[in-house]
């Protein structure tokens, strides 16, 4: 009966999931919470499972899938975790009882003796503690009622306070309530100083209208209230004060918050010098941080300088900065000189901003906080690689806790060769790019290559990607330079929201989404709601499993999600207009992949 029900077409994979959890998964993990489950017995419960789950996706032998891919795709957890799951909760329950409570007492019994001879040499309650003693954990801390989930690949464990109904984790993205920024000094093709005002772009996924408010709290106070609707963007301009210039320290951060989840992107503006960035959410940002710039040594000019801006989310932050190494980096913070290989100590206030600047690369910077900071990098105006066109360029750092392995890089199209920078977060990174081998021997380091087409890059240690699009050499190609990160593979998104600026001289960019995406999936791209037929998409090229190819966007606000709900994808915006450019990534999860944490929920 259930081979029929798996097998029909009429019937929607997501019904099918929900079949299998609720009338095969729950039969089969009856009262797992008290098995003493052994290898044999977990391979067989976990062979029934996989077998349900390739059959329902028509996953036949030749394909070669893992299951730790098949469980990527459905996003399920392996049995054993979700036994663990169930054992730990049972557990929490059962020692949350009252003492006299004759089921928490068998819980804690310990007879004394020898057992049986023919009988096993672990118990259940060995076993039990075997897996606590893994998490550094006793019977009282699984009291506070301990629950295991997988994200990301990660064992991720979780606190839920007594009265807390149910578990929900939660993995952040680039959609939140709550945002502080700030803007880095950007200049004219010419070196002069900005005088346009700032720009924030913002838009939703909700399915209702928000509230959103945008306030400058320790800069005049001044507060703007605006509602965000559905599937368009609200465009606001900020004063150019704002903008920082120069090495200083003020109190210029930027809060938006909405009643409802939001998406938030920045522009900078100055005359024929752009660029954007995608703003990140409080609840992503964090203590460590590696900060990308850029500097030309080919094509100098005295007025190209490196920036770094960072805004303060809690009073009283410790806030240690070591500038890069080998980048003739030349700054002053609160009235001292500082240079290459120099530790900064200081603290930062809430929506205080501390603003650096050199005429030396600050790529590598090493940033460390003792509570969560907003770390924006880039340059005031710059040239990249051997064109003479000037561009302002920056983006809004992540934090090395949510930076990848694995990057699809797929470059920008009508642009000459991209320049790409991979940044190391540890010592000895080794670097696999297409099939090249490259070692970055130290934390801050990093790797400037140009490729053209679509490329894999992969690490053994997390690594931030940027991507730089060059000054062109060849005026009928588009833009002037940009900057952009390119997300891991580990953290694609199904689901974006997004929209599109406007040039310094109010004219529109001509917009390109550049995608990477499983060859499997390709077909199942919705615009707008709309599916996005083949003959829309231009330059697809295949590689391995995966292949990259790009949409023309129009102007406006949009949605990008592929018509299955497993599928996942990333993407780049690209921007270019007369003598400007922006780039930025479209969104992506912010998985904290390479730690471990411990989440409280509520």
């Amino acid at each position: 009966m259930l081979k029929n029900i798996w097998a029909s077409k009429n019937i929607r994979i997501t019904t099918k999931l929900r079949i299998l959890n609720s009338n095969v998964k729950c039969v089969l993990l009856y009262g797992a919470e008290t098995w003493r489950v052994t290898k044999a017995t977990l391979q067989k419960i976990q062979t029934f499972y996989n077998t349900g789950l390739r059959r329902i996706f028509h996953i036949r032998w030749p394909e070669r899938i893992s299951n730790e891919e098949l469980w990527k795709r459905v996003g399920r957890e392996p049995m054993d975790i979700q036994i663990r799951q169930r054992k730990c909760g049972w557990i929490g329950h059962t020692l949350r009882k009252s003492p006299s409570s004759i089921t928490r007492q068998a819980l804690t019994w310990n007879p004394q003796g020898k057992r049986k001879r023919g009988r096993p040499t672990n118990s259940w309650r060995r076993d039990s503690e075997s897996e606590l003693k893994t998490q550094d954990m006793t019977w009282h801390d699984a009291a506070k009622q301990l629950r295991i989930v997988f994200v990301g690949g990660l064992l991720l464990m979780a606190y839920v306070p007594h009265g807390a109904k149910g578990l929900r984790i939660e993995i952040p993205d680039n959609q939140g309530k709550e945002f502080i920024i700030g803007y880095m000094e950007a200049n004219a093709f010419d070196g002069q100083v900005s005088k346009k005002p700032v720009d924030l772009f913002i838009t939703t996924s909700s399915a209702t209208p928000v509230d959103v408010e945008i306030s400058t709290p320790k800069y005049g106070n001044n507060v703007e209230k605006i509602i965000v609707t559905p599937d368009k963007v609200e465009h606001v301009q900020l004063r150019k004060e704002l903008r920082l210039h120069g090495n200083m320290r003020c109190n210029n951060g930027v809060l938006i918050k909405g009643n409802k989840e939001i998406i938030v992107f920045g522009l900078n503006v100055a005359d024929a010098s752009t660029d954007g960035f995608m703003a990140l959410p409080v609840d992503v940002l964090g203590t460590k941080y590696y900060v990308p710039a850029y500097r030309n040594n080919a094509h100098f000019v005295n007025y190209f300088k490196t920036a770094i801006l960072v805004v303060g989310v809690e009073d009283n932050t410790n806030l240690s900065i070591k500038l890069s190494v080998g980048g003739n980096v030349e700054v002053e913070v609160d009235g001292k000189k500082f240079h290459d290989g120099d530790w900064i100590n200081t603290t930062i206030n809430r929506f205080e901003t501390l603003h650096i600047v050199t005429s030396g690369d600050l790529t590598g910077t090493f940033i460390l906080t003792s509570s969560p900071v907003s770390v924006f990098g880039g340059s005031t105006v710059t040239t990249i690689g051997s064109g003479r066109s000037r561009d302002h360029v920056e983006e809004h750092i992540p934090p090395v806790n949510v930076w990848g392995k694995t990057f699809f890089i797929n470059p920008i199209p009508n642009t000459d060769d991209n320049i790409f920078r991979f940044l190391s977060s540890q010592d000895n990174t080794e670097l696999m790019v297409n099939n090249n081998k490259y070692v970055l021997q130290k934390s801050g380091y990093f790797l400037e290559t140009r490729l053209q087409g679509f490329s894999v890059v992969t690490s053994n240690k997390p690594i931030l990607s940027v991507l730089y699009v060059p000054s062109p050499t060849d005026r009928s190609k588009s833009g002037d330079p940009a900057m952009a990160l390119i997300p891991p593979r580990e953290q694609f998104n199904s689901f974006y929201s997004f929209a599109t600026p406007v040039s310094s001289r109010n004219a529109e960019f001509s917009t390109v989404f550049v995608f990477v995406i499983e060859i499997k999936d390709k077909n199942g791209i919705v615009l707008d709601g709309k599916p996005v037929s083949m003959s829309q998409i231009k330059g697809l090229v295949p590689h391995d499993s995966f292949s990259a190819g790009y949409l023309e966007i129009p102007p406006g606000s949009h949605t990008l999600k592929h018509s299955s709900v497993i599928a996942k994808f990333s993407g780049i915006l690209y921007g270019g207009a007369n003598k400007e450019s922006y780039c930025f990534p479209v969104g992506q999860r912010f998985a904290q992949i390479n730690e471990v944490r411990m989440y409280v929920l509520h």
